[in-house]
């Protein structure tokens, strides 16, 4: 099931609700993404912490950013394990459609104490502060704090919390 991004803008009817109120109707676990990163990008862009500039346009207005909630989504193989998948091809969780994105590419799953990522053996590898993810089965989940930037491949993506989300859409 391809489930749309949503424009961070459309969460602000959502302000009312307050944190816990908007964990409630969306989850606790938001990947934010410029929209135009969904397109092709330079193999040569090797700059991994693009936090700031994602801050910048939360507050700004500057960027039109989108929202891909971590929900468990699928209905087909896989569906019942507890992990949100996510890649390329339309059947994951969470669809990152981008030209080094795997059709599966990788793995998150809230656990307790936040957020964990493992990689799903991609081509271009699951990445966390400038350190490749180990591939499932290789090692560990790693654990993500919230506000950190992930890499699938080459595409960049901030993770959010209710409540982190929450206050950037206030803010703006």
């Amino acid at each position: 099931m391809l489930v749309p991004a949503i424009p961070l803008s459309e969460y602000r009817a959502d302000v009312s609700l307050g944190p816990s109120g908007m964990r409630a109707k969306h989850g606790d676990g938001f990947l934010v993404v410029e929209a135009e990163s969904l397109g092709p990008t330079s193999s040569n862009d090797t700059g991994n912490i693009p936090v700031a500039a994602v801050k910048e346009a939360l507050v700004l207005g500057s960027k039109a950013l989108l929202v891909l909630p971590l929900k468990k989504y699928s209905t087909g193989p896989g569906s019942s394990f507890a992990f949100i998948s996510i890649g390329r091809h339309e059947q994951n969780d969470v669809c990152l459609p981008h030209a080094t994105v795997s059709r599966f590419h990788a793995f998150m799953r809230s656990t307790s104490t936040g957020w964990e990522v493992v990689d799903g053996r991609s081509q271009h590898g699951t990445w966390l502060a400038g350190q490749r993810v180990p591939a499932q089965g290789d090692g560990s989940p790693v654990h993500v704090p919230i506000g950190s930037t992930v890499r699938f491949g080459e595409l960049r993506v901030v993770l959010f919390n209710a409540a982190s989300l929450f206050a950037a859409v206030q803010a703006r």
